[in-house]
Formats: C-alpha cells, structure tokens, sequence
C-alpha cells in the first residue's frame, strides 16, 4: 500500500513536473487505481476453480511457479488454500510488477521482475501505462493507437531457475502467458521429461482460430509428457472426455492438467 508519507513526496516531486498538483498524482497514481478497480479478468478465479483448490488442499503443496502473475490475484488464493506453499511469481509488465512489490503478499511469495521462456536472454516488451492488461512481447504496431512504453526484460529457461533456485519439483505450474505459454513449456522440457511439474494450471483467451491451434499444440505437449487435461467448469472435471478446442467458444477458458503418476490426484479431482 502507498503511504501518507509516499504520496506528499510524490505531490512534492510533481510540483516540479509541468501541470498542476493534481494533474500529475493523478497520472502518476491512476494506472494503480486501474488495476485495483478492474480486476484483471485474465486472472480471476471462479467458484469452480476454488472449489478444485480446496481438493488440491487436500494434497501436500510445498512450490508452484506462477507465470503472468498479473495483479496477483491467483497467488493471494493460493498462499491462503496452502500455508505450506513457496510461490515464485513472474510479472515482466513493470507496471504490475511494481503494484505487487507494493502489495507484500507473505514472505512465501517471490516476485521476479523477468519472465519464462524457452531460452535465457531478454527481449522488448511494449506496454500501455494506463491498461495493465495490455502488453506485447514482440515488438509490432500498438493496438487502438497511442504511444506505448517500451522496455527490455530478461528472460530466463524454467530448468535454469529451478536449477538456480533448488527447485526439485514443481506441484503447481500456473500459465497465464498467452501465446508465450507453450514457451514456456519448451523451457521447463527437463522438468516435464522426468514427470518433476504434477500440476499445470492454464488459463487461456480464445478469439481467433490461431488461438484454437496454439492451444491444441498446448495440449499436444502435455499430452506427450503424460498429463490428462480437462477443462474447469461447472460441469465438474472430467479427465476421460478429450477436448475438441476448435468446438470451444471465443472466450477465458481455464484448464487444469495432472501428470498421469499422480493416480491418487486425478481420483481426488474427479470426483
């Protein structure tokens, strides 16, 4: 939370700035209120999906990785459903991530400014200032017009930041990444080859049938590393019943993924 204090300093500095007082705390301080307003739908968690959590409850959690933390929205709900939980969270978007250094979560919550992806390196990442859930990877023409931000962020392989950070196993792996999802995926191969990601969380925004075709090579590669999908819905989980995405409607849709060892798992989430 910004203090008292920190918002004087803040009108103090703006003083200096061209425009009023107001203009510039409101400019400064207005994409904050947006976030906390809008409630990033990309990340919101349904009654379905908290129902699933408190079976998952069930089950001993020690790391999940969250990857497009977002507002942070599913990590608050996670470090409540698992007080045993370490959560290493990546958010590249530097407007979010400096709304959720603010937030200090729990000491179990580990915020990393860099992202995930197939290889270390870094790349350009375009944001819009004022709409956090609006940004770009790849450099390209910004929709709606506008002049975007622009900065360089780091990226890092999952194999290499668990090997850096100790990490044997992964029991949750939350994806919320877009198109970069299955990239991610690429970077975690070692851990996926040797059965060490138990659980994969994958929140998707199907609109155009590119979208339909990533996620179906999505769920190609967990296929292939032995998970059983389902979708999560009010219908219940159902890991026997295959997903035809082409047939699913534009929309959020989430998906929750078991490596096909954990048998006591899949029974639980099933019922």
């Amino acid at each position: 939370m910004i203090t008292l204090q920190e918002a004087g300093a803040n009108m103090n500095q703006a003083v200096q700035q061209d425009g009023t007082i107001f203009d510039n705390f409101v400019a400064r301080w207005a994409p904050f209120l947006k976030i906390r307003r809008s409630g990033l739908k990309c990340q919101s968690v349904s009654s379905e999906e908290l129902n699933l959590l408190d079976k998952i409850a069930q089950l001993e959690v020690h790391t999940i990785l969250d990857v497009g933390a977002n507002d942070g929205k599913y990590a608050a709900v996670c470090l409540n459903k698992f007080t045993m939980a370490k959560i290493h969270s990546f958010e590249v978007n530097p407007l979010l991530n400096k709304y959720l250094s603010a937030r200090s979560l729990s000491d179990r919550f580990i915020l990393n400014e860099f992202g995930l992806s197939n290889k270390d390196g870094s790349r350009l990442l375009e944001y819009d200032p004022i709409d956090p859930q609006a940004s770009l990877l790849i450099h390209g023409n910004v929709p709606r017009g506008g002049k975007w931000e622009k900065t360089i962020v780091k990226e890092l392989s999952g194999d290499a930041y668990c090997e850096k950070n100790s990490i044997k196993s992964i029991d949750i792996l939350n994806l919320n990444t877009g198109h970069e999802n299955n990239l991610v995926l690429e970077g975690l191969k070692g851990k996926l080859a040797v059965g060490e990601i138990h659980i994969v969380r994958l929140k998707y925004h199907l609109s155009t049938s590119d979208h339909s075709d990533n996620l179906s090579k999505i769920a190609v590669v967990l296929s292939k590393h032995n998970f059983a999908l389902s979708t999560i819905s009010n219908r219940g989980i159902n890991f026997e019943q295959p997903i035809n995405f082409n047939s699913l409607p534009n929309g959020i849709h989430t998906f929750i993924a078991v490596h096909k060892s954990r048998e006591n798992t899949i029974a639980l989430l099933g019922k």
